[in-house]
């Protein structure tokens, strides 16, 4: 009887110090009451700014410390309800290069043609050899997004399956030189996808299931392929607000999980730090042509410069993001991941928001 009663007073002893002993989500701590006061204001402002009515929020979840001291789900939202994340997949083949990148089966200066000899255009452009892998992280390869891939986009297009989307992409316009110009060409993130899997011999999934996904304990990824069966990466991949937030934090933590590195700290620093100026179209070099019509904005949002398929941001923050407010904010100096899902149109004045009201809880 009594090694009974020790033996449940041993178990509720560990469940009252330790809480829930899930070892696949992130650790809770106590929830932070400032957080849901600042995250309802945001929430309130960005609905009462929005004339179209359509601005949808959908999931908010903070991490500080390690911990999640704040989360909340609107409407039908639930903590395992996947999105579409959109360009923050980008981010996700980032870490991958990385780790193709420490096991030496790739490298920054790799020429992007030798990876294809068969898809090349019968003659190539001016400067189409110089291209890196680097050039395509930092989106600067020189090359802009041709109609016929752009098409796939519109639903009355016949005949989208059978593009064959890197022979498209080499057929693009290539009106600069690579490292001149920032252009942010969605493909680019489509070929580096595919050099992955050129360089390690097996499908992208595959390679990142052992090394990125089964350590995050990110289970059955939801994700689109091209024609030819390839991860697309610049899109299409969805994932819960949970999921999103062990890749901000893994981010934070330099490729560090568990007590394991995953990705070494020498390339998440070179991949989470300033590596080019950006704004959407931007000359990298002064004897570079700019349109007359483009003008920066020094404060705008996507005018603080560019990682590897990463933007860095104010107040020393850098962030994955996708399409129509989908973001992970990592902020360093106060030790914090900040997930966001929502459906917006108003990008500027959703992160005058963000700045407005969670910078100061951060």
């Amino acid at each position: 009887m009594r090694r009974t009663l020790f033996f449940f007073s041993a178990i509720l002893i560990t469940l009252c110090c330790y809480g829930n002993t899930d070892k696949t989500g992130l650790p809770r701590g106590k929830e932070d009451t400032r957080v849901a006061a600042a995250a309802a204001a945001f929430h309130q402002a960005m609905i009462d700014i929005d004339t179209t009515h359509t601005t949808e929020i959908r999931s908010f979840m903070l991490v500080r410390k390690g911990k999640v001291v704040y989360e909340k789900y609107c409407g039908n939202e639930t903590p395992q309800t996947p999105r579409e994340m959109y360009s923050i997949g980008k981010t996700l083949v980032a870490l991958a290069v990385g780790c193709a990148v420490d096991e030496g089966k790739l490298s920054l200066s790799d020429r992007v043609i030798d990876f294809f000899p068969d898809d090349l255009p019968a003659t190539l452009p001016d400067g189409m050899k110089d291209i890196t892998l680097r050039h395509l992280l930092t989106m600067n390869c020189g090359l802009e997004e041709s109609p016929t891939l752009l098409s796939i986009f519109n639903p009355s297009v016949q005949g989208k399956d059978t593009i064959n989307w890197v022979r498209e992409f080499f057929a693009s316009p290539m009106p600069h030189k690579p490292g001149t110009y920032f252009y942010y060409n969605l493909f680019a993130t489509y070929i580096v996808c595919t050099i992955v899997e050129k360089a390690t011999g097996m499908p992208f999934i595959d390679y990142i299931t052992p090394r990125l996904l089964t350590p995050l304990h990110i289970k059955a990824l939801d994700y689109d392929k091209s024609p030819q069966g390839v991860f697309i990466g610049a899109w299409g991949v969805r994932l819960c607000a949970e999921e999103m937030a062990k890749i901000g934090q893994l981010m934070l933590q330099h490729g560090k999980w568990e007590g394991h590195q995953l990705i070494s700290r020498r390339w998440m620093k070179q991949m989470t730090n300033l590596q080019v100026p950006s704004a959407l179209h931007i000359a990298l070099e002064k004897n570079t042509p700019k349109p007359k019509e483009e003008k920066v904005d020094p404060n705008e949002i996507h005018s603080q410069g560019y990682g590897y398929f990463v933007w860095r941001g104010t107040n020393d923050t850098y962030r994955a993001e996708g399409q129509f407010g989908q973001v992970i904010l990592v902020h360093p100096k106060t030790d914090t991941v900040l997930v966001l899902t929502n459906y917006t149109k108003m990008y500027k004045e959703f992160y005058e928001l963000i700045e407005q009201y969670l910078y100061p809880v951060l």
